[in-house]
């Protein structure tokens, strides 16, 4: 698949993210998945990987995208907010691929994700609400760090 020149911009750069973990680029990395529904100007892509939270990252010619687990768009971005932001979406992805997580749903409506870096100290929640929820029989995942510092 041919993408645009902006797709592969900011492909790029994450792939430059990747290479200080000594990480392949994207799509030749086992764990990130290239969504079949992708065209020239949309590339969605799927990481998974055993014991570590999975996300997408959604490229298109107008907008950046990273989901969380069930948190969709904890990152959402023009495609010039992008350029303007390297710097927050580098630390964004430093503490998505360094910390521990730990996520704790409340029925199908809500969502809450914890990072907590090596000392166990909690450096960034996230909630996602979808409806009315009740805080009753609520449940915890935790994961490890995608990659270590």
């Amino acid at each position: 698949m041919k993408y645009s020149d902006k797709i592969i911009h900011m492909v790029d750069y994450i792939n430059s993210l990747l290479k200080k973990y000594n990480e392949t680029p994207i799509f030749n990395n086992k764990n990130f998945i290239v969504d079949g529904m992708g065209w020239e100007e949309y590339l969605k892509i799927t990481f998974k990987k055993t014991d570590s939270i999975s996300f997408e990252i959604i490229f298109s010619s107008n907008d950046f995208q990273i989901n969380i687990d069930r948190a969709h768009e904890a990152v959402d971005l023009s495609y010039s907010d992008f350029n303007d932001n390297k710097l927050i979406i580098k630390d964004f992805f430093e503490i998505l691929f360094t910390c521990g997580v730990k996520v704790k749903y409340c029925g199908s409506n809500y969502t809450k994700i914890y990072f907590f870096d090596s000392s166990e100290n909690c450096v960034k929640t996230l909630k996602y609400v979808t409806g009315l929820y009740l805080k009753v029989s609520c449940q915890t995942k935790k994961y490890q760090p995608i990659y270590a510092k």
